[in-house]
């Protein structure tokens, strides 16, 4: 591949009005794969190079692709793509550790968008190294809104993470 794919490059090609529909059209109650970053791949196609080809030259585990991944779970995904995004609030649910690679971990995040004044509830959610998600859960016009959203979605988590011990 003739194409330097770092950070610049993603920037450069990324359609925003197009990932910003992913993000409003595909909100999920759950997921167990990482959605958001297959919608930025596609938002980052171009005839040069294919979703695929981006996916296949990212995924060997090099310095972008961690520090892309270390996003999901940072809240600093969108904003590291795009100055449009802006990460506002971040919790997490934590369940108890039941074997040496499984707990149950969810992490909620706020993330503005500045072109649609949007505010977009984001879930991390861990289980075991193959059953991790990031995902779009909601989209508000209102911060508080997405806060006691996640408040909500919490206290539902903690008690199916007790329920289930």
């Amino acid at each position: 591949m003739k194409t330097k794919i770092d950070l610049k490059y993603l920037k450069k090609n990324l359609n925003l009005k197009k990932f910003i529909s992913f993000l409003d059209n595909n909100t999920k109650d759950w997921g167990n794969d990482e959605a958001i970053y297959y919608d930025f791949l596609t938002a980052c196609e171009t005839d040069e190079i294919s979703e695929n080809e981006l996916f296949n030259e990212l995924n060997n585990w090099g310095k972008l692709n961690e520090k892309l991944y270390d996003g999901f779970f940072t809240g600093k995904f969108l904003p590291l793509i795009s100055d449009n995004f802006k990460l506002e609030d971040i919790s997490e649910v934590i369940g108890p550790k039941l074997t040496e690679v499984k707990q149950h971990h969810y992490i909620h995040q706020i993330i503005s968008s500045k072109i649609n004044k949007s505010f977009y509830v984001l879930v991390y959610q861990g289980f075991d190294l193959t059953n991790d998600g990031y995902y779009c859960r909601k989209k508000f016009s209102n911060i508080n809104k997405a806060k006691d959203f996640i408040k909500e979605q919490q206290k539902k988590i903690e008690r199916k993470i007790k329920k289930n011990l």
